[in-house]
């Protein structure tokens, strides 16, 4: 036990705690908002909901790229199989007019495929998981970006005539937007 005379100074006990060192962080940049806030922009509400909705998706890769990550393996695919799946569902949901309950299951198990695969390369070819979720990665956001042509999918649907028609977006798009555990949120 430190005496009076010999502990250590309040900052250095600060800064040797992580919760601490994170509360520190998110006061600095508190204060940088403050000061830099974008005509006001940083006062409003929907400017930290935004944020935070952009942020959830990395928040929930993260939890299973943890498990990934304690059993002592690596996955460079998790983000790239995100953006296949996202791109997938679009199309499925809004160019092609699929119900979500058909949508949805087929998305995560095309998500769960390309898990499978690059785990059955690296089990089965005794590959390094570096290697095959390398693989895996440059695939699924080459497939990705096919899929999609290369730009944004959007609610303007190319017709058969060769024209373009600006269709509504599908509720499951509303419903995943306005409700957290069953709580509609207005913001």
């Amino acid at each position: 036990m430190h005496s009076a005379e010999t502990a250590p100074p309040l900052l250095v006990r600060l800064w040797a705690n992580p919760a601490s060192r994170a509360l520190i962080a998110l006061v600095l940049v508190g204060l940088l908002g403050c000061v830099f806030n974008a005509d006001g922009a940083f006062f409003k509400p929907g400017t930290h909901r935004d944020a935070l909705r952009q942020a959830s998706v990395f928040g929930i890769l993260a939890c299973g790229m943890t498990l990934v990550i304690i059993s002592g393996g690596i996955d460079l695919a998790v983000g790239s199989v995100l953006a296949l799946t996202a791109v997938t569902f679009s199309l499925l949901s809004i160019h092609w007019g699929w119900s979500p309950w058909l949508g949805v299951p087929l998305c995560l198990a095309f998500g769960g495929l390309c898990g499978g695969v690059a785990g059955g390369i690296t089990a089965g070819f005794r590959i390094q998981p570096f290697i095959a979720t390398l693989a895996m990665m440059v695939f699924a956001r080459g497939l990705a970006k096919t899929l999609s042509g290369g730009m944004k999918v959007s609610r303007v649907v190319k017709t058969a005539d060769g024209g373009y028609e600006n269709v509504p977006v599908p509720g499951v798009f509303r419903l995943i937007d306005d409700r957290i555990l069953g709580i509609t949120w207005r913001w």
